[in-house]
């Protein structure tokens, strides 16, 4: 017992050793709370918050997934390629749509529970269906910028928005504008085709940056399940590394998407186990000799999701749908993604425009 408070007591001296923790002040151009309800899709929310803080743009998550799920991987790849001398090295694209989206059968594509949840009015979404399914912030920044990003006030999503948005889905006439033969299931690839012309139906005017929205991605384990496996020493040395790369990232003034298990951050009761969880970054400031970091969830203005141990009474920011925290509360913190800035570092966001389909 001795021994292994000495060690965690080395441990976590070495990784908050750094007294400076200059306040970062809330970066507000992510915008208000967003709620990803009982959706597979936090990793969306905070990609689509990336996207808002780099253009001053509230940018649908909603889109932002559809993106991620459906869009051709090789379309992603000819869009990166129109930028010569571009760094694309590492960048994770794959060669074919995911196995979770290509497992769905198309009449369960859409499906959602249609009964409210106890003591609730929201609906449970069915996790057979697309609004069950996970994915990638690394990849959505992508799939999402080779589209375009889609304003929320276009697409907004939400809970109950959600279940709108899918009837709606259900009920669109398609006119077979998109190309899907990069599907082999001719119904899969009905339905895929018909649910990307419905989001460019909304998202009329999409938001085309001058230049590629590169992520920067710096994972210290696959996810959390797997970072939990690794000794604590090679953790702990890892997530220095990781906690400076965030500092680094807030110092910009960019907000950084981190992966840590939600069961250090929120009262999980449905959640057995380990999962992975996507939340976002978007302040620091100094208490005492505790350096917290704002961490924005996709819950909502609900701070009562919040675990008792973290002080939401007291650290709690439901505007954002976030709460202050140390870090050595969150020792499931696993990766970090950002936006790289452009080789260029002179080069404005300026010329953005909004690019009409």
């Amino acid at each position: 017992m001795v021994l292994n408070f000495v060690l965690f007591f080395i441990a976590t001296s070495t990784i908050y050793a750094d007294d400076s923790c200059s306040e970062i002040k809330p970066l507000s151009a992510v915008g208000r709370a967003r709620d990803q309800d009982w959706t597979g899709w936090c990793f969306a929310n905070t990609t689509a918050d990336l996207a808002s803080a780099e253009l001053g743009v509230r940018i649908s998550s909603g889109d932002v997934a559809i993106s991620h799920h459906l869009v051709d991987p090789k379309s992603i790849k000819s869009y990166l390629k129109q930028y010569p001398g571009l760094d694309t090295k590492n960048l994770n694209i794959p060669n074919t749509l995911s196995e979770d989206i290509l497992d769905i059968k198309p009449n369960n594509f859409f499906a959602y529970d249609s009964s409210p949840m106890e003591d609730s009015s929201r609906m449970h979404i069915k996790h057979n269906g697309i609004m069950g399914v996970g994915g990638d912030e690394d990849y959505a920044l992508l799939a999402a910028g080779s589209r375009g990003f889609c304003k929320e006030d276009s697409l907004p999503s939400g809970p109950n928005i959600d279940l709108r948005n899918l009837n709606e889905l259900n009920q669109f006439q398609a006119h077979n504008k998109i190309n899907t033969n990069y599907i082999s299931d001719p119904n899969l690839r009905d339905v895929v085709g018909k649910t990307l012309e419905w989001a460019d139906s909304k998202c009329t005017s999409r938001i085309h940056p001058p230049y590629p929205f590169i992520p920067q991605k710096i994972a210290i384990a696959k996810d959390a399940s797997d970072f939990n496996k690794m000794p604590p020493a090679e953790r702990q040395q890892k997530q220095k590394k990781l906690i400076e790369n965030i500092d680094q990232t807030l110092n910009n003034r960019k907000p950084v998407a981190v992966g840590i298990d939600v069961n250090n951050l929120t009262n999980s009761d449905w959640a057995d186990g380990t999962i992975d969880h996507s939340v976002l970054i978007m302040g620091r400031r100094k208490v005492g000799n505790s350096c917290q970091y704002l961490i924005r969830n996709s819950g909502g203005r609900d701070c009562s999701i919040f675990l008792n141990k973290l002080d939401p009474t007291k650290n709690c920011v439901p505007e954002y749908g976030a709460i202050w925290v140390d870090l050595q509360n969150i020792p499931s913190l696993y990766s970090a993604i950002s936006i790289k800035s452009p080789q260029n570092q002179n080069r404005k966001l300026s010329n953005l425009r909004d690019v009409t389909k």
